[in-house]
């Protein structure tokens, strides 16, 4: 299940997780930039990485996985490059029939699911998974050979 602004927004305001004041100042702050609205809300709502995956999970039926405890498929893996899945912590994990499974650590991560989706070219679903075992997963498994270790960077 693919995921749209206006979907999380309705079920913010659904849940209460935000109010329509709450909703119009964060909309006037970011004039437009779609790409922030919906981090931006959730910031506001004082929502931790783990709630905003609670809160998919819960409201959109998304699973949590442990990576750690998974094996990705290497050629699903290699769909995506390494600097596009860096950059939206987001690493193609398997797939089944035509579907191809997402581990995302940020769902509100609109854009960079589109990307990849772009990138791997069929259907796909997203994974909930935390931050952390997304990047080891991405540098484990798509980092070329030599490139150095990303992992003391503080991106995001």
């Amino acid at each position: 299940m693919m995921l749209n602004r206006i979907k999380i927004i309705k079920k913010l305001l659904e849940t209460g997780t935000v109010d329509r004041m709450t909703l119009s100042r964060v909309m006037s702050i970011c004039r437009g930039n779609r790409a922030i609205v919906l981090q931006a809300l959730a910031n506001h709502a004082g929502m931790t990485s783990s709630q905003i995956r609670d809160f998919f999970e819960e409201h959109f039926g998304l699973q949590n996985i442990e990576l750690n405890d998974f094996l990705l498929d290497p050629g699903v893996v290699k769909l995506v490059p390494f600097e596009v899945a860096w950059n939206h912590l987001i690493v193609p994990a398997f797939r089944i029939s035509d579907k191809t499974f997402l581990a995302v650590s940020n769902p509100l991560n609109i854009e960079g699911l589109e990307e990849i989706c772009e990138y791997i070219g069929s259907r796909c679903e997203i994974l909930l998974s935390p931050e952390e075992q997304v990047k080891k997963a991405i540098e484990d498994s798509i980092r070329p050979e030599g490139k150095k270790s990303t992992r003391s960077n503080s991106l995001r």
